[in-house]
């Protein structure tokens, strides 16, 4: 090398690692506040730059049984994925709307609508795939991959909770 090469390294793929880096404080920076509002959070970062999340909800006892059986509930997966894609556009009055009561009780509105507005700007047209889920009563544990509206893998929610009310699933991880 005579010092008037330029470096390998490619300026896209500088711009898609400060991307990553952005998205992923920026979802830590969303689990952070759900963790300090209740529940807990267990958050794997591997070498190659997935993330994985995986939710716990505290047990909540109650006396009355679920009113709804397991086979007459829609699949929770296109809320699963509608909550993904009103983040990927920023679409804050959906996304908070996804947000069960409970969770709304706890998690202040602003900040969750600022997370929300960050996500978009970092993951544009966010879209969810390979969503399953186990449904027990009126409740569900879902999984699915999340990516950016040009493919770009950004992360796997592992078991994350849900609620079912009001004829639609909701997102109950707080």
């Amino acid at each position: 090398m005579d010092g008037t090469e330029k470096p390998t390294k490619s300026i896209e793929g500088l711009k898609t690692a400060r991307r990553r880096s952005l998205l992923l404080l920026t979802m830590l920076s969303l689990l952070a506040i759900v963790a300090a509002a209740c529940g807990s959070e267990a958050i794997t970062v591997t070498a190659d730059e997935q993330l994985t999340v995986t939710t716990t909800t505290p047990v909540v006892e109650t006396t009355a049984e679920p009113d709804i059986e397991d086979e007459t509930l829609p699949a929770p997966d296109d809320d699963f994925a509608a909550y993904t894609v009103a983040f990927g556009v920023g679409d804050a009055d959906q996304a908070w709307n996804t947000v069960s009561d409970r969770c709304q009780n706890i998690i202040p509105e602003a900040d969750y609508r600022e997370i929300v507005a960050g996500y978009a700007l970092e993951a544009p047209g966010a879209t969810a795939s390979n969503i399953s889920a186990e449904i027990d009563g009126d409740t569900a544990a879902i999984s699915g991959d999340t990516h950016t509206g040009s493919g770009e893998f950004i992360f796997t929610y592992v078991d994350q909770p849900w609620l079912f009310s009001d004829g639609n699933w909701h997102w109950d991880a707080c």
